[in-house]
């Protein structure tokens, strides 16, 4: 803390535009591992010497769009969500069922063409309408018989296909509102039961995100180019109702220290927390420790195949392994559907 007050002091700008928030994030976590090292003890609890009481549920991001695969479906991603179980282990079975069986669908959906896999290993989506997507990843999850054990994520990051000037969406090469965006979302989240959606709004549409957020009730609204986990921007967000939820990248806010405050600020308040991982990310993020230290419901990530996936569930795991009393994060107070 002590080195990340220095930072902040030396820095001396509310965006670390000065040192670069790469740089401070970096040194921050450099100090922190350190010293997890020299106590030999986990990051997580390095973080929180108290009690801890959940795990964040492992989820994955299982068809790519927006701007991983442009010439695709808008929205960035739809994401499994394994909400209905005992244990991380039991959650990780089924991520890794569902994508295992899922080329076999998307097959059948195309006529017999094979799936081919996007840049960061979900499957590109094989039609411009999401809800294909979503049709795809229900069944797959039917035939794997865990149609009541899941429910969907996706981000939308619409801020990406956003015309400041004229306020519109350029949605499938279309010129839409934000009233045609909600009435599309909002038909998804009667088929489908979305625990949450990031990003259905521009970024800076502050009126957009509380308007979205009254008429979407089935679901809670994930803010990550909104709240940029800085502690003043969720707070906002709380006293506006614009989300119930926020995406949780510590290096945003440039240092362990503030994120986890931006954290702590959150679930103290009612909303819940999804660290991520960044795309072409390194293999030993720290988010999930993180998350386990203060209390997140579940980290975003891609399929259960490669590395930086691969650590993260691992590192759930071994957190189950290692805190015996500690349950799966409990969505049951956020469901809306």
């Amino acid at each position: 803390k002590e080195l990340d007050e220095a930072l902040i002091m030396l820095d001396g700008t509310k965006n670390k535009s000065k040192l670069g928030g790469n740089v401070t994030y970096s040194t921050s976590l450099a100090a922190m591992r350190a010293a997890c090292n020299t106590l030999h003890i986990s990051q997580y609890r390095y973080l929180n010497q108290g009690k801890i009481s959940t795990i964040p549920l492992p989820t994955s991001d299982m068809f790519a769009g927006g701007s991983y695969e442009d010439d695709t479906m808008p929205v960035q991603e739809t994401t499994i969500v394994p909400y209905k179980v005992a244990s991380i282990a039991e959650a990780t079975e089924i991520l890794c069922m569902i994508y295992k069986k899922l080329p076999e669908v998307i097959r059948e959906f195309q006529g017999g063409r094979r799936p081919e896999i996007g840049a960061m290993s979900e499957y590109m989506a094989p039609s411009t309408d999401f809800m294909d997507c979503l049709d795809i990843l229900y069944e797959t999850a039917k035939r794997c018989g865990y149609e009541d054990k899941i429910a969907f994520h996706m981000d939308c990051a619409f801020s990406e296909i956003y015309n400041s000037e004229r306020k519109t969406y350029n949605y499938c090469g279309k010129e839409v509102d934000l009233d045609e965006i909600i009435g599309i979302l909002k038909a998804a989240t009667e088929k489908y039961n979305f625990l949450y959606i990031e990003d259905p709004v521009d970024e800076n549409d502050w009126e957009g995100w509380v308007k979205a957020s009254k008429e979407l009730n089935r679901t809670t609204l994930c803010g990550d180019d909104l709240t940029v986990t800085n502690i003043e921007y969720l707070r906002r967000a709380k006293e506006m109702n614009a989300c119930g939820a926020f995406v949780f990248k510590p290096n945003q806010v440039g240092t362990v220290t503030e994120a986890m405050a931006a954290q702590k600020y959150a679930v103290d308040n009612g909303m819940f927390s999804i660290p991520s991982i960044r795309a072409g990310g390194v293999s030993d993020d720290p988010v999930a420790d993180m998350g386990v230290a203060g209390g997140a419901a579940a980290v975003k990530l891609g399929p259960p195949k490669f590395g930086h996936a691969v650590h993260i569930i691992n590192s759930l795991l071994r957190a189950e392994d290692e805190l015996k009393d500690a349950k799966p994060f409990d969505f049951s107070p956020f469901v809306k559907f």
